[in-house]
């Protein structure tokens, strides 16, 4: 993936974790929080500063 492909890939991310937080009907559910690939995991963090995210890449 190159840079473009990876700011698209944690746009989507961001958004799918920040709708599924809405729409969960368990109260307090922190929305999808790994996605896992072929090819890369995709984890998502919430510190008391906002959302990071964190790209684990298999070879």
């Amino acid at each position: 993936m190159d840079t473009n492909d990876s700011l698209m890939v944690a746009s989507l991310w961001h958004s799918m974790h920040a709708i599924s937080q809405q729409l969960s009907p368990t109260v307090g559910c922190s929305g999808i929080e790994l996605l896992e690939a072929d090819t890369f995991d995709l984890h998502c963090f919430q510190s008391l500063t906002g959302i990071f995210y964190l790209f684990c890449l298999h070879f």
